[in-house]
């Protein structure tokens, strides 16, 4: 359109058969700068044409102008389950019970690692224990021990959700416990304070009272430190000191 300024045009092209329109834009860019441009926004690009010394004028296509990386979040997801199913496979393969599995983590036996390590080694050529990526390690860690962390029982609610009591020896020798919890949708604070006020502070019991199947009611901001905000219409409130409550029932 005769005098509109290129970089607020926008025209909708859209092809025969085709079920979604694809827009373009045009917009100029200075010479300087015009080979990272392309670099960086090559697959938007339809054409680019040279004005003069100083300008490019460069005509773009726009399907998704979101602008995430939502790809990049579906590749690490769809890499990471081949990762695991790797291990989950050769562990079904070889009768190792594998009692819990998460997007990155799974709960075995201490005793059947070595051999699962072996057994991964000699298929893969790969080393599965460390710290690198695409390698597992214990993520159980107890203040203070000296000696390797293991869980001695374990709850598994549903999924993200389960307790492990945990076991090592301090630097005299002495026996040393621990936890390892996790609760979707329910902060550490929470489970805490349930915990503080109705368990006697025994996590272990708060998770064998939700495996009967009982209910029991979390406040997910117990502390006058624990600060929770919620969206009501016409912008953002804090929530009162123990008023975000939440039910839970397994």
């Amino acid at each position: 359109m005769k005098g509109q300024s290129p970089s607020s045009a926008a025209t909708t092209s859209e092809e025969t058969g085709s079920a979604k329109a694809t827009s373009t834009k045009p917009g100029n860019k200075e010479n300087g700068n015009i080979n990272n441009y392309i670099c960086n926004n090559f697959n938007t690009i339809k054409e680019f044409s040279k004005i003069n010394n100083k300008q490019t004028q460069i005509l773009s296509s726009i399907i998704d102008v979101s602008d995430n990386l939502g790809h990049i979040g579906v590749m690490i997801l769809s890499y990471s389950k081949r990762i695991m199913n790797e291990v989950m496979g050769l562990a079904s393969d070889n009768k190792i019970d594998i009692y819990y599995q998460d997007t990155d983590s799974m709960h075995l036996k201490n005793d059947d690692i070595a051999k699962l390590e072996s057994l991964f080694f000699n298929k893969y050529n790969r080393q599965i224990r460390g710290d690198s990526m695409g390698q597992f390690h214990s993520d159980f860690k107890i203040e203070g021990a000296k000696s390797e962390v293991v869980s001695i029982k374990s709850i598994f609610l549903g999924k993200k959700s389960y307790i492990d009591v945990l076991q090592a020896k301090d630097k005299n020798g002495e026996t040393i416990t621990g936890y390892h919890l996790r609760m979707k949708g329910i902060s550490t604070q929470a489970l805490q304070y349930a915990s503080d006020t109705h368990f006697n502070g025994e996590y272990f019991k708060l998770y064998e009272h939700l495996s009967q199947g009982n209910e029991q009611e979390f406040i997910l901001n117990p502390y006058k430190y624990s600060v929770s905000f919620e969206y009501v219409k016409g912008g953002i409130r804090s929530r009162n000191y123990q008023e975000f409550k939440r039910i839970v029932k397994f």
